[in-house]
C-alpha cells in the first residue's frame, strides 16, 4: 500500500521522526512517499527517499535567532500566498498518487487535502496547544493565538488518528503543549518519542569510545542543535565563542552544525573542540557522550533521554515550545537550562561540571532504562498500517 508522509519542513525533528516511521513501513511492505520543504526536503532525499517539494511556510526570526511574532504577523499576505500554493501542491499530489493513507506531521495542508479527497489521514504532533511567546502584547496574543488554535484544532479533530510522539507522565517532554479534550479522547495514541536509531542497535559505549580513540576518563560533550539554519547559526556563534574560552581539563567537544546536504567537513577549533558540518554518526557519538548541549527541540531531547545522557538546554526566550521542553527535563533532574541571552564561558563551565560530575548522569540512566520499552517508530507504523488497511487502530 502507498503511504504519504508530509512532515513540517522547519528544522529536522519532524522529518527525522517521519523517516524513522518510513523505514518501519518499508519493512512491512508498504510504498512510502514524502512531501515537505526547506532543509527537511534535502534531509529526506539524502536518506534515500523520494520527496515532493511544496512551498515553505516559516516563522520570521529576530537577529538573535528568536521568533519574531510581530514580523510573522506582518508577513500575513505572503504566508497566506505560500499556504495557498502549498495546499494546491498537496491536492495535486494526493489526487495524482492516490495514497491509501495521508500522514501529516504538524501540518495543516496535507490534512485538508486528505479531507477533500475522503482519504484516511493521521496526525503526528507533540503540540495540541499552540502557545505564543509571553512578551507579545496581550491583545495581539489573544487574536493571533485564538485564530491559530481555532483553525488547527478544527482540522486536527477530523483526523482519523492522532499520534503523540512523547512519553506518558511523569516523563512527558511537551506536557505544557499537550492539552486534551473529549473530542480527541478516542483517537489519541501516546506512542513514545520517535527516533531514528535506538541504543540497542549500536555497539556498547566502551566499544564506541575505543573506536573513536576517546579515553574513558575524558568527558565527551556532543553539541547538537535544532531549528532553522539561521537559528542554529546564531546560537552556534555564541557557543563556539564560549567553548573556546572554557577552561576545563579532560573535556572534548564535538559540534554538529547540522548543514544538511553539505559534504561532511571537520574543522578543528581547538585541541579539544571540533566542528562537523554534518555528523553521519550522530547516534554513535550520542551513545558515547557524557553530556549533550542542545537547543530544546523535542526530538533531540527525546534522543538524549533514550540514550541516558544528561543535557544542557539553551532555548531562545521567544520559543515557547522549546522553553517548555527545557523546563520539563530540568524538573526531571536530567538537564540544566541556560537562557540564550545569559550564555557565557562561566555559566557554561559551571553547568558542564554539574551535569557531568554530579547526580545528573545517574538520573538520566535510570530514566533511560524506564523508557526503553517505548518504540515510537514501530508503534506508529503499526497504527498507520491498520489505518491504511481499513482496520481499527
Amino acid at each position: 500500500m502507498r503511504i504519504y508522509l508530509a512532515p513540517c519542513g522547519i528544522g529536522l525533528g519532524h522529518a527525522s521522526r517521519c523517516l524513522a516511521i518510513a523505514r518501519k513501513l518499508l519493512e512491512m511492505g508498504h510504498e512510502v512517499l514524502f512531501s515537505t520543504y526547506g532543509e527537511a526536503l534535502r534531509f529526506i532525499e539524502c536518506n534515500g527517499f523520494k520527496a515532493l517539494p511544496t512551498s515553505a511556510i516559516e516563522y520570521e526570526l529576530k537577529p538573535d535567532g528568536s521568533i519574531d511574532v510581530g514580523g510573522t504577523i506582518a508577513k500575513g499576505p505572503k504566508i497566506f500566498y505560500n499556504f495557498s500554493r502549498q495546499l494546491g501542491a498537496e491536492l495535486y499530489y494526493v489526487t495524482t498518487l492516490l495514497p491509501n493513507v495521508v500522514v501529516s506531521d504538524s501540518r495543516i495542508t496535507p490534512s485538508l487535502a486528505a479531507l477533500s479527497k475522503g482519504l484516511p489521514h493521521a496526525l503526528i504532533t507533540n503540540q495540541l496547544l499552540v502557545l505564543i511567546p509571553s512578551k507579545t502584547e496581550r491583545k495581539g496574543k489573544s487574536i493571533f493565538e485564538n485564530f491559530i488554535l481555532d483553525v488547527m484544532m478544527t482540522i486536527w479533530k477530523r483526523s482519523n488518528v492522532i499520534i503523540i510522539p512523547d512519553f506518558p507522565p511523569p516523563y512527558t517532554i511537551s506536557k505544557r503543549n499537550l492539552v486534551f479534550d473529549e473530542d480527541y479522547e478516542s483517537k489519541v495514541f501516546l506512542v513514545g518519542p520517535i527516533i531514528l536509531k535506538t541504543p540497542e542497535e549500536l555497539p556498547s559505549r566502551k566499544t564506541l569510545r575505543e573506536k573513536m580513540g576517546i579515553d574513558e576518563d575524558v568527558k565527551l560533550v556532543l553539541v547538537s542543535l535544532s531549528g532553522t539554519r539561521k537559528e542554529k547559526e546564531v546560537i552556534l556563534s555564541y557557543l563556539k565563542e564560549a567553548l573556546l574560552k572554557v577552561d576545563l581539563d579532560g573535556y572534548y567537544f564535538v559540534i554538529s552544525e547540522g548543514k544538511v546536504g553539505v559534504q561532511t567537513k571537520l574543522t578543528k577549533l581547538a585541541e579539544n573542540v571540533v566542528s562537523y558540518s554534518w555528523l553521519p554518526n550522530k547516534f554513535e557519538l550520542l551513545k558515547a557522550a557524557d553530556a549533550v548541549i542542545c537547543h530544546g527541540g523535542h526530538t533531540t531531547i527525546a534522543e538524549a533521554m533514550y540514550y541516558g545522557v544528561p543535557m544542557i538546554v539553551i532555548p531562545n526566550e521567544g520559543h515557547t515550545e522549546r522553553l517548555g521542553n527545557a523546563r520539563s527535563v530540568e524538573e526531571l533532574g536530567i538537564a540544566k537550562v541556560i537562557r540564550s541571552d545569559r550564555l557565557d564561558k562561566d555559566v557554561l563551565k559551571r553547568a558542564l561540571m554539574e551535569i557531568c560530575e554530579g547526580e545528573f548522569k545517574e538520573r538520566a540512566s535510570k530514566i533511560s532504562r524506564e523508557v526503553a520499552t517505548f518504540n515510537g517508530a514501530k508503534t506508529s507504523a503499526e497504527i498507520i498500517d491498520k489505518l491504511a488497511r481499513g482496520r481499527e487502530p
